[in-house]
């Protein structure tokens, strides 16, 4: 069934699909329909995010946000679906949050950061007042710097529109459900309609914001991006509504020019001279910051959730589904376990005497039973 080109069919059909796979209890069946299915609706759920009066999983509505035509699922399927996909949306919803929560703990663990940490735990003991101000000054103005455009850079993803390659990605799996209904429309139109909710429930959102340009910087070409770049703040409204300090990049070179200038003053001010030591541990602690490495790492973190958000896991069949396939074990058991129910049922019982397996012998209870069928089908050696 998951051969090339046979998967297209529980991608098109997973109503279909899931309602042969429990005809049959066939695990491989209902597993590949049921993760189309709650992926689905996780996008349906976010779709009343934010509606008080609309309901949580729009099962009723009879085409996805995808275009995709659904036909109608008894309530015991329902059921099952949208407990799973409650499941998999709050997964998703707390990922995000995580990632782009004000308080950007993430952020503040990387190994760049620690530069920042290790300063501001020395200078703490500073006894001059005027010169422990000053130093803490530079300190919170390069943290919230940092704060304000690397969770500006991924803020903004959830307003930036498809791609080239996405769009023709997109169109393309819905041209894929032709034989099902004709696709006439430009996927790109729909992406934009998407509530900002919807699209944190996409695999476009979360490939978009595993490629943010800004932080692919290295020495060789941050002259790109260096300057009044305004790739962040350049829609006021945004950094508003998300409470985002307009931040550039040359704001970002000053304040770290400032803080490195203060980890060099530091080491030859009567002030700090006394908390300072001259081993090596501590030149290496006062090495100067860099915001080409601070974005490499933030970088690498930011890609580490994406490829978790994109994973498909035993869904890596999938061609067509553009939401998230990313179902835990937690998902997963809101199906019935037949492999299990199986291996105690289909056990054979064992003769008390012979201790060998019994054999089919009495057939008095089998309708359709009679001498010649019997005789044919030899159920039972003489």
């Amino acid at each position: 069934m998951l051969a090339p080109k046979n998967e297209l069919f529980f991608e098109v059909l997973p109503e279909a699909s899931l309602k042969m796979g429990f005809g049959l209890q066939n695990t491989i069946i209902t597993r590949a329909a049921f993760g189309i299915l709650v992926s689905e609706e996780a996008l349906r759920i976010s779709s009343s995010s934010g509606f008080a009066e609309v309901p949580r999983g729009l099962l009723d509505i009879k085409e996805t946000r995808m275009l995709r035509t659904r036909e109608n699922l008894d309530d015991a399927y329902q059921n099952r679906i949208r407990q799973a996909g409650e499941q998999l949306h709050s997964r998703v919803e707390d990922t995000w949050q995580e990632l782009s929560n004000p308080d950007m703990k993430w952020l503040r663990g990387l190994p760049e950061w620690e530069k920042i940490n290790q300063f501001k735990d020395r200078v703490s003991t500073v006894v001059e007042r005027r010169l422990l101000q000053s130093m803490a000054d530079v300190i919170e103005g390069l943290e919230k710097a940092l704060t304000a455009y690397i969770r500006g850079a991924i803020i903004h993803c959830l307003y930036t529109s498809l791609s080239d390659t996405q769009v023709s990605t997109a169109n393309y799996h819905r041209r894929l459900q032709y034989d099902v209904r004709p696709y006439l429309a430009n996927f790109k139109t729909i992406y934009d309609s998407f509530s900002i909710q919807e699209r944190t429930m996409t695999r476009f959102f979360w490939q978009t914001l595993s490629n943010i340009p800004v932080f692919a910087v290295n020495s060789s070409n941050w002259e790109r991006f260096r300057g009044n770049n305004p790739f962040i703040g350049r829609i006021e409204w945004i950094c508003e509504q998300h409470d985002i300090q307009n931040i550039r990049t040359s704001t970002l070179e000053r304040h770290i020019g400032w803080f490195n200038a203060a980890t060099e003053n530091a080491t030859h001010h009567s002030g700090v001279i006394s908390i300072l030591s001259e081993s090596e541990n501590d030149k290496e602690a006062f090495e100067k910051f860099s915001l080409v490495k601070i974005f490499d790492q933030a970088r690498g973190h930011i890609q580490s959730v994406c490829q978790t958000m994109l994973n498909r896991g035993e869904m890596d069949w999938a061609t067509t589904t553009d939401t998230l396939l990313c179902l835990s074990d937690k998902e997963w058991t809101c199906l019935p376990n037949w492999e299990e129910r199986e291996g105690v049922i289909g056990e054979p019982e064992k003769d008390e005497d012979t201790k060998e397996k019994s054999e089919l012998t009495d057939t008095s209870d089998w309708d359709g039973a009679d001498d010649e069928s019997m005789s044919e089908w030899d159920l039972v050696d003489d």
